[in-house]
């Protein structure tokens, strides 16, 4: 490659790198793509990792750069060519430059996907935050329509977190919550839906799920939960409630499945907590509904 087509090749990385929309992988890719035009091989290897030296090194076939922006030093670019007397000095040049703008590009399509995140998480718990849960839960409804699917959703309440506030103060009550998002990561499937709705209350969403499946994963949140004891909480187990509709025979619409499993949940502390019920168990006249809680 002449020293012509390497600006040529320069600019053309500047130009498709300072895109916006990018996401951290695309650029990568995009990155690898230049650097290995560039060099003339297909040894490029980028690895992210802040903390690096910020030292450039060159030895014999071996080339490593730092990706180093305003931000530090982002990763590293490494460069292995077989090419006799190894790359010519045009070349290093560029593949300088070529770095120095992939740290800039990189770190502010980091910084853009952080923020995004922060727009729907929950900062305490790390699940999904309100908004982020009723845009998915939409979509997932949609499709269980379109492709006549079942799913469940249920609404847990931590039982009495505003006296544990009280009684050991708002960390305990923060790692309280903390627990129970631990214990619905580790009952519910990765493509599922986890979520703190806002204070004490939690929500899954759970797909191709029946009546069930939905009492079994449900009741494992549960149980795990009270297993548990918080450090400095005493003897006091933290226990839940929960409540679970079902689609389609619990409603055909977000409204009416959400106020089935409000409804269930408001069922089950009534009954003492603790405990989980589905929509289909509540009162009906003249029947008795059944629940699940421990026994005991």
């Amino acid at each position: 490659m002449d020293l012509t087509q390497i600006l040529n090749e320069l600019a053309e990385a500047s130009r498709t790198l300072s895109v916006s929309g990018r996401d951290v992988d695309g650029l990568l890719d995009e990155v690898r793509a230049r650097a290995r035009a560039l060099a003339g091989t297909d040894e490029v290897a980028l690895t992210l990792g802040e903390g690096g030296s910020s030292a450039t090194r060159h030895e014999g076939s071996q080339l490593v750069l730092p990706l180093a922006g305003p931000g530090g030093v982002l990763g590293t670019m490494r460069v292995d060519t077989s090419r006799p007397g190894g790359l010519a000095d045009a070349q290093l040049q560029a593949l300088t430059v070529l770095a120095a703008q992939a740290a800039t590009v990189l770190r502010a399509a980091q910084l853009t996907e952080q923020t995004s995140r922060l727009g729907w998480t929950d900062p305490l718990t790390g699940l999904s935050n309100h908004r982020r849960f009723m845009e998915h839960f939409e979509d997932h409804l949609r499709r269980a329509r379109r492709y006549q699917e079942s799913l469940a959703v249920a609404f847990l309440n931590v039982d009495h977190l505003r006296h544990l506030n009280e009684r050991q103060g708002r960390a305990a009550g923060d790692r309280a919550l903390q627990v129970v998002a631990s214990a619905m990561r580790e009952w519910v499937r990765q493509t599922d839906e986890v979520a703190r709705l806002h204070g004490d209350v939690f929500a899954t969403l759970l797909l191709q799920a029946d009546r069930t499946t939905a009492r079994q994963v449900v009741d494992r949140i549960r149980a795990t939960v009270a297993e548990l004891r918080l450090a400095g909480g005493g003897d006091a187990p933290l226990t839940l409630s929960a409540g679970i509709a079902l689609y389609p025979p619990d409603g055909g619409d977000t409204e009416w499945l959400f106020s089935r499993a409000e409804a269930a949940l408001q069922e089950a502390k009534r009954r003492g907590r603790n405990r989980v019920l589905l929509a289909e168990d509540l009162p009906r006249s003249g029947g008795q509904a059944e629940d699940t809680h421990p026994a005991g």
